[in-house]
């Protein structure tokens, strides 16, 4: 279902409207996709305050999110490739980073209540560490899917190396 495979008459009929009607709101079907991607990524935020929301341990937490994550491409695998990978990112943002940016501050604000003694520039940085690693993974098990673990040992190997980068001993430098 790559983006070249899709044709603007295949998205209005499982829209069930006109191909005008897809027009009318959209120029193109990169734009489709990018509004799909938009809606995606605010699902996303409010998946994730949903799972934060109770507060729960760091560990519980992170794999919360991690879970989070590889569900969410686990699903939709070919959806997810198509809106991670083929879609250029200029097309799925009004500006490239808005969301990565949302997640990294709601991370950075939830961590702070479970490392007191660190600070919040130190926990912003291991925030963004920890999401990049993570995206990584995911997009890299969207690409190459055949070398990809099975998405619970995913969660439980990510949930240990984020749980060790946010955890991280200023004595090794992090």
């Amino acid at each position: 279902m790559g983006i070249d495979h899709v044709s603007t008459n295949a998205i209005a009929e499982r829209a069930g409207v006109g191909v005008a009607s897809v027009h009318r709101y959209f120029p193109n079907k990169q734009a489709v996709f990018a509004e799909v991607a938009r809606r995606r990524d605010r699902q996303f935020l409010a998946d994730l305050d949903r799972l934060l929301s109770d507060n729960p341990s760091l560990e519980v937490g992170i794999e919360r999110c991690v879970r989070l994550m590889v569900e969410m491409d686990a699903q939709e695998a070919q959806m997810r490739r198509t809106l991670n990978v083929d879609l250029p990112v200029r097309w799925s943002l009004a500006e490239p980073d808005p969301v990565h940016v949302d997640v990294i501050r709601r991370l950075t604000a939830w961590l702070l209540g479970h490392l007191p003694d660190v600070s919040p520039e130190v926990i912003q940085e291991r925030a963004f560490l920890g999401l990049g690693t993570l995206l990584g993974v995911v997009k890299l098990s969207l690409i190459v899917p055949k070398l990809a673990l099975e998405p619970e040992l995913t969660v439980q190997r990510m949930t240990r190396v984020l749980v060790g980068i946010v955890r991280a001993d200023e004595a090794v430098g992090c």
